[in-house]
C-alpha cells in the first residue's frame, strides 16, 4: 500500500520534530528539566512571542472575551491557553494540531479548553464561525506549494470582521544566514515559506493588514549565548540584528 506524502510528513513531525519547529522544546524535557540553559531561552521565547501577540491585539482593541478563537497547529496548548486566559474563559476557545500526541498533551495540561485533531486541508470547522485565528509558525509546517491554499481555508472559518494573527519566518536577503545561526543544517535541503507585508497581502487577498512587525529570537544566537552578554546589552544588539520573524495582524473585509 502506498504512502501518502500527507503521511511521510506526519510521521517525520513525529520522529523528527526539529525538522518542523515542532516548538522551541521538546515538551517533556522543558517540564522535567526547566531549569537547564536551553530550555530556560526556549521558555523565553514562548513568553515574549505570547507578549507581543497579547500586546498587538489589545494595542488594536480586539475583544476577546466575547470571541471565538482558534489556535491552528497549536503543538500543546501554550498560546491557546495564554488566549484563553486573556479571555478570561475557556469557552469558544478552540486549539487544533495534526498529530494526536500533541493534542492528548495539550487536554491534559489545558482542561476547559477544546482541543482537536485536525487538518488544516480539510479543518473541522463550519465556515464564517471565528472572531480570533491564530497562526503561530503554522505555514513554516506544510510544503512551500501549498502556502496559498492553506491561507484561503483558514480565511473561510473567520467571519467578516474578524483577525488572523499571524507569526511565522520573516522574509529578508538574511534569512539564510540567520537560518544557519540558528538551526545550523536542519533547513538546508528544505525550500522554507518566509513573509512579509507584500505577500501577506497576496496569500489573503480578503483580509486588510491592520499592522505588522519584525522580531528575533536573540537568546537562541549561539554567538550571544557564547560571550554571556547581559540581558539590556543584548536588547540593545536587537535593533541592529537582521530580523528574523514576521508578525502581523489582519482584519477580514
Amino acid at each position: 500500500m502506498m504512502v501518502s506524502v500527507r503521511q511521510k510528513r506526519k510521521e517525520r513531525y513525529i520522529h523528527d520534530p526539529t525538522g518542523y519547529n515542532s516548538g522551541a522544546d521538546n515538551f517533556d524535557q522543558t517540564v522535567s528539566n526547566k531549569f537547564s540553559q536551553r530550555n530556560h531561552h526556549g521558555l523565553w521565547w514562548d513568553y515574549r512571542r505570547a507578549q507581543e501577540f497579547i500586546q498587538l491585539l489589545n494595542k488594536h482593541k480586539v475583544q476577546l472575551q466575547k470571541s471565538a478563537i482558534l489556535d491552528v497547529g497549536c503543538h500543546h496548548g501554550f498560546f491557546t491557553n495564554c488566549l484563553a486566559y486573556v479571555k478570561k474563559s475557556s469557552l469558544e476557545v478552540y486549539g487544533m494540531d495534526f498529530i494526536q500526541d500533541s493534542i492528548t498533551v495539550a487536554k491534559q495540561y489545558n482542561p476547559g479548553i477544546t482541543f482537536v485533531q485536525g487538518d488544516v486541508y480539510d479543518m473541522p470547522f463550519k465556515d464564517n464561525h471565528f472572531d480570533v485565528v491564530l497562526c503561530n509558525y503554522l505555514f513554516n509546517a506544510i510544503p512551500h506549494d501549498d502556502v496559498v491554499q492553506i491561507a484561503q481555508n483558514i480565511s473561510s472559518k473567520v467571519k467578516r470582521g474578524g483577525y488572523v494573527l499571524f507569526f511565522d519566518f520573516y522574509n529578508s536577503p538574511f534569512i539564510n544566514f540567520c537560518n544557519r545561526l540558528v538551526y545550523g543544517s536542519v533547513r538546508k535541503k528544505r525550500k522554507l515559506p518566509t513573509f512579509d507585508d507584500r505577500i501577506i497581502k497576496t496569500i489573503f487577498p480578503d483580509f486588510t493588514l491592520v499592522e505588522s512587525k519584525k522580531l528575533i529570537n536573540v537568546l537562541r544566537l549561539p554567538m550571544l549565548l557564547k560571550f554571556k552578554l547581559p540581558y539590556w546589552l543584548v536588547s540593545f544588539l536587537d535593533v541592529f540584528l537582521p530580523k528574523y520573524y514576521y508578525l502581523g495582524l489582519l482584519r477580514k473585509k
